[in-house]
């Protein structure tokens, strides 16, 4: 589960009154690199039909589905200009196997 910071909380409910038509705050991952990952947050009007759903005070959160395992566990902070995803323990990345073909 996502834990949203007051902070962030807030935020995220001020965008929602400002934007009455979409109902969903929806959050993916997306890696930069090997060691960043960006998170895109977006206002919609449902769910994704693979979306992981949980309400959070009132609000609709929509996990794109292959994002769930890594926001596991994670709290999305507001700093005052940006928001911050941290993770006390982050989940290790999946083993690729390269084939030497």
């Amino acid at each position: 589960m996502l834990i949203i910071s007051p902070a962030a909380r807030e935020v995220l409910q001020n965008l929602l009154v400002e934007h009455p038509e979409e109902r969903v705050v929806r959050l993916a991952v997306k890696d930069l690199d090997e060691q960043r990952v960006a998170i895109n947050i977006s206002l919609e009007h449902a769910p994704h039909p693979d979306d992981r759903v949980q309400e959070n005070q009132g609000m609709i959160l929509a996990i794109a589905a292959d994002s769930v395992s890594r926001l596991d566990g994670a709290m999305l902070e507001y700093t005052g200009t940006v928001f911050r995803l941290e993770h006390p323990n982050p989940p290790l990345r999946e083993l690729r196997l390269i084939s030497p073909n």
